[in-house]
């Protein structure tokens, strides 16, 4: 039986009239060092780890529960459960002639990406802009580079496309994320696929055995502070009374900062929380 229709009330799910929160697929952090280290090299002022846009804007946070909710039993509905998703073939969006995207196109089994989206535009058409900024509809992509010359574009296309080793990961859950004005996504909200919920990002998240889950588990960002060296210095003042092992401003490719992040990276999980 399907599972029935709710009425989206203004108050219940208005769509925000910027970009400050989002539904996003993104692969476990394990797959993400090839894509950063493109993104970071290639995107400046990056605001959200490698991910796949499903609604942006998306709805306020405090619709998030309820939205999860809603979209759970229709997903699994929909798709099944988890299924896999493939990231090999690179291509480019054209904005302008002095705007281009990179980005790698995900494949999944049975096209099943499309008919996740689909579910979700269906449950909230109010936030559309990702079916209707192009007359092809939705195109699910993951953005890893930007360029503002043609010729530039193609011949990067073609040198990223012969180092791009293709990979596969278990899409297992969604995400919603919000920031404030300038800040980083932060995931507020998880949506799984499968029955037992273990989620790979958001409050919910715990930090694993591997190193690089035990750094970003140690790491305490901070936003909206001055980029410079006094900036550093004060941050460092202020964890003073624990183990502390670097603070660092965040720097785009060309060596600027990264408004507005600033991160202190801790010793012990317990003192960064």
């Amino acid at each position: 039986m399907e599972a029935p229709e709710m009425q989206l009330l203004p108050k219940h799910g208005t769509k925000l009239d910027n970009d400050a929160t989002v539904l996003v697929a993104m692969p476990p952090r394990n797959f993400w060092p090839p894509l950063t280290a493109i993104r970071c090299h290639h995107l400046h002022n990056v605001r959200c780890g490698p991910h796949i846009t499903l609604l942006d804007p998306f709805v306020a946070p405090s619709h998030f529960s309820s939205a999860a909710d809603y979209i759970k039993p229709r997903l699994l509905q929909a798709v099944g459960g988890p299924f896999n998703v493939t990231l090999s073939k690179l291509q480019f969006f054209q904005h302008s002639a002095e705007h281009q995207t990179v980005w790698i196109q995900p494949d999944s089994e049975d096209d099943k990406l499309s008919k996740l989206q689909a579910v979700l535009y269906k449950g909230f058409p109010q936030c559309d802009d990702v079916n209707t900024m192009s007359n092809k509809g939705f195109t699910a992509h993951l953005s890893i580079a930007k360029f503002y010359n043609l010729a530039e574009t193609k011949s990067a296309l073609l040198q990223l496309q012969r180092i791009w080793k293709p990979i596969t990961w278990e899409l297992t859950e969604i995400y919603m994320a919000h920031r404030l004005d300038n800040d980083t996504f932060q995931v507020l909200q998880a949506v799984s696929l499968v029955p037992v919920e273990q989620p790979q990002f958001g409050p919910a998240w715990q930090p694993g055995d591997n190193q690089e889950d035990l750094r970003l588990a140690c790491s305490l960002f901070v936003g909206h502070l001055n980029h410079d060296e006094d900036t550093v210095e004060a941050l460092k003042v202020i964890c003073s009374g624990y183990d502390v092992k670097c603070c660092e401003v965040v720097k785009n490719p060309d060596g600027t900062s990264r408004y507005p992040l600033t991160v202190a990276e801790f010793k012990l999980f317990a003192d960064c929380r």
